[in-house]
């Protein structure tokens, strides 16, 4: 399994965050298809992190991992605060990452495979993608719901993918991924929640604009409040007394191992 350490890695919570750009990611990306090893990519947020705090197994996935990336603004900022507002340069989130894999597999013409997303999504999530990316070899679908139906571990071992994408949801996709897959040669296996629905253009993104200051959350509140409302009106505020209370804690030890 390649792991990167050219950049620092940045722990909190037993996670391991690694500070990189979109260039520096596709660049590892393409050096592990070369090579034809592995390499899985978990994007974290502020809610993972809140399950996966409360649920030893989840936790445990994620400190298999020598490298996560940060997704979304609120683990961008909760880094930026704990380990200095100069270290911390790079946001990365998941939707445009797929995007730009999609770019990299269509001018290396490589195989794609989606296990998961709902079955509206899964239906149309090739056409949609294949008249954006005509030259990746698109070469399988399961949806969420009937993954289980088929043998898909035969199936991925027949079509060999070089990029698994698995929407299934935390805390199932990162146990799929960490525990069903050991034994297949697929280079890059990422856990990408609903990020099928968002390729296949089932789930439409925030405007550019909420985008760009990081709040695209709040568009995804407003469209699916009783979804997710969960997720940021109570994850938010226990997320930051989370990190706050790491700080103080950080500061308190900084300030002793001083005297």
């Amino acid at each position: 399994m390649i792991t990167y350490f050219g950049k620092n890695i940045y722990k909190i919570f037993e996670f391991n965050f690694v500070d990189l750009d979109y260039t520096e990611i596709i660049s590892i990306i393409d050096e592990v298809i070369k090579k034809n090893d592995k390499l899985r990519i978990f994007n974290v947020n502020a809610s993972i992190i809140l399950k996966a705090l409360s649920s030893p197994s989840l936790l445990n996935n994620f400190k298999k991992q020598k490298i996560v990336f940060m997704d979304g603004i609120g683990v961008f900022i909760a880094l930026k605060c704990l380990f200095g507002f100069g270290t911390i340069k790079h946001r990365v989130t998941g939707t445009d990452l797929y995007y730009k894999l999609m770019e990299y597999a269509d001018i290396h013409k490589l195989r794609v495979f989606f296990i998961g997303g709902c079955e509206e999504a899964a239906s149309k999530v090739e056409s949609v993608l294949e008249t954006k990316f005509p030259n990746i070899g698109f070469c399988g679908v399961l949806d969420r719901n009937n993954y289980e139906k088929n043998d898909y571990k035969e199936i991925l071992k027949q079509k060999k993918p070089h990029l698994l994408f698995v929407g299934l949801g935390t805390p199932k996709q990162e146990d799929f991924i960490c525990n069903t897959l050991d034994d297949l040669d697929i280079p890059i296996q990422l856990a990408v929640g609903s990020g099928i629905e968002f390729l296949a253009d089932h789930i439409k993104r925030a405007p550019k604009i909420f985008r760009i200051f990081g709040i695209e959350w709040l568009f995804r509140l407003f469209k699916e409040p009783q979804r997710l409302w969960r997720r940021y009106i109570i994850g938010i505020p226990q997320f930051t007394y989370l990190i706050f209370k790491t700080y103080i804690s950080n500061k308190f030890k900084f300030s002793g191992e001083g005297k």
